[in-house]
């Protein structure tokens, strides 16, 4: 014991030493450690508060222009929030307001000079966004103007409401850029007269010289390089010449989201989801109809956040739509308060996340509404299908017959027939009715489908009509 504890002793005392030595050794890597910061400090500070990258960012919109063109503008413009400037180059016939009150505002509220250089047109829309740049570039024979909302099914104009609030938005607009209200708005609305310029009756359309002559353009070029030769930024009014032009092109989502977000492919999508859900809520276990279904679902989802309409409100509000619908099918019999909650809730979900809240427009709302009537009408077409022409698929899998072929009889293969039923016929359902199931008819067994109502397993049935193999029967009271 003795020995023990000296031992013991002997090991303290040595310690000492080690540990005073291991304290010195990491005082000296902390006083390193605050020197190198102390250095350092300057070169961070410059960094942190360095003048513009000599760099131009350039965004191209080419087409029209919809939700993932909003999705792609709004990128190049946070990628150019460290560059000297931001050139938006415009040939487009206009697209959905929606989408371009988006983009204005991003350019709005840009920390860096935009300019928008009109190559060719800059019709409807794309007017907007040129009128929201702080600098606008055209080149010769360009135009910009003509820019009343039309109802996107129609093609006619969308009516005194929808005109009005684009007129406004147009007129806000072009005085937050010091540029002249009226010729905003008489690109807008026909009602508008600018003695001289437009009559009552006419939408107002600006070619380059006119555009110049007016103070809408504050130049003009041929090509990129000849307009960053033009402009000038910053204090010291430099132009931008030399510096080094940074493209930023749509990525792969952003065209997904497009896509996607067409009223025709996202109502493709929700009519899958919707299938998808009804075979996988009638056959046991995970299978191919929640796999569709979560695939049609989930790019439906990703496509409509991306273009900044789908929220998690959306999402949820499906998701509790979903289980108001399985509690309704697993836990209460038949169809009530519950399954209609369920489906009012999955295509509330839907519905707010194909509409922009922010920018409420009337096309977008009814471009929604009727995707969707789209979409409840491919559902109940092709469940009404299965269950008409395809009744032994119980809306999961093929059923197999389970009788075996006989012997062969003189060289020939005879094939059983299955046991006839007669109407009237009385049995026990083996399993539960939803509506398709199994029920036994004395020592038969047979696939059998109710008249709509969900049959609990061990009801009395009785055999109402026979079509072929499908046999259709009503609980027996």
């Amino acid at each position: 014991m003795c020995f023990h504890l000296s031992r013991t002793r002997a090991r303290s005392a040595a310690g000492g030493p080690r540990r005073a030595k291991a304290w010195t050794a990491a005082w000296r890597g902390i006083r390193l450690a605050a020197l190198g910061l102390l250095v350092a400090l300057p070169g961070i500070a410059a960094t942190l508060w360095a003048a513009p990258e000599d760099r131009v960012v350039v965004a191209k919109i080419g087409g029209e222009i919809e939700r993932g063109t909003a999705a792609y503008v709004r990128r190049a413009v946070r990628d150019a929030q460290s560059a000297q400037a931001f050139v938006l180059i415009l040939d487009t016939p206009g697209g959905r307001v929606d989408a371009a009150l988006e983009i204005r505002d991003a350019l709005l509220d840009s920390s860096v000079p935009t300019i928008a250089f009109i190559r060719r047109n800059a019709y409807s829309a794309g007017a907007l966004l040129a009128l929201a740049c702080e600098k606008v570039y055209v080149t010769p024979g360009g135009v910009i103007g003509a820019a009343a909302p039309v109802d996107g099914g129609t093609g006619k104009g969308a009516g005194e409401k929808a005109t009005s609030a684009v007129r406004a938005a147009f007129a806000a607009t072009a005085e937050r850029r010091g540029r002249d209200r009226r010729i905003a708005e008489a690109m807008v609305d026909e009602s508008v007269e600018i003695e001289g310029l437009i009559a009552v009756g006419k939408l107002l359309s600006l070619t380059a010289e006119q555009a110049l002559e007016l103070g809408i353009a504050d130049g003009s070029a041929e090509t990129l390089e000849a307009l960053l030769k033009q402009v000038t930024v910053g204090e010291a009014s430099a132009t931008l010449e030399g510096a080094t032009i940074e493209r930023v092109d749509p990525g792969f989502a952003e065209k997904l989201a497009g896509f996607i977000t067409q009223p025709a492919v996202a109502s493709i999508l929700m009519s899958l989801g919707f299938l998808g859900l009804l075979f996988e809520i009638k056959t046991p276990g995970w299978g191919v109809g929640g796999s569709v279904a979560l695939l049609s679902l989930g790019l439906f989802f990703f496509g409509h956040n991306l273009a900044g309409l789908a929220g998690w409100e959306g999402v949820a509000l499906v998701a509790v739509g979903v289980a108001l619908l399985a509690l309704e099918i697993f836990v209460i019999p038949g169809f009530g308060v519950a399954g209609g909650l369920g489906l009012l809730a999955i295509l509330g979900g839907l519905f707010m996340s194909m509409v922009d809240f922010k920018y409420p427009e009337f096309g977008a709302m009814t471009d929604a509404a009727g995707a969707l009537a789209v979409t409840m009408v491919i559902t109940l077409f092709a469940v009404l299908f299965l269950l008409r022409y395809v009744p032994r698929m119980r809306l999961g899998g093929i059923v197999l017959r389970t009788e075996v072929l006989k012997a062969p009889v003189d060289g020939d293969m005879q094939v059983p027939e299955a046991p006839r039923l007669e109407l009237g016929e009385v049995g026990v359902a083996l399993s539960d009715l939803r509506p398709a199931g199994v029920a036994r008819f004395g020592d038969v067994r047979r696939d059998v489908v109710s008249e709509g109502d969900y049959i609990e397993a061990g009801a009395s049935l009785r055999v109402i009509r026979i079509d072929g193999y499908r046999v259709v029967v009503v609980k027996q009271s």
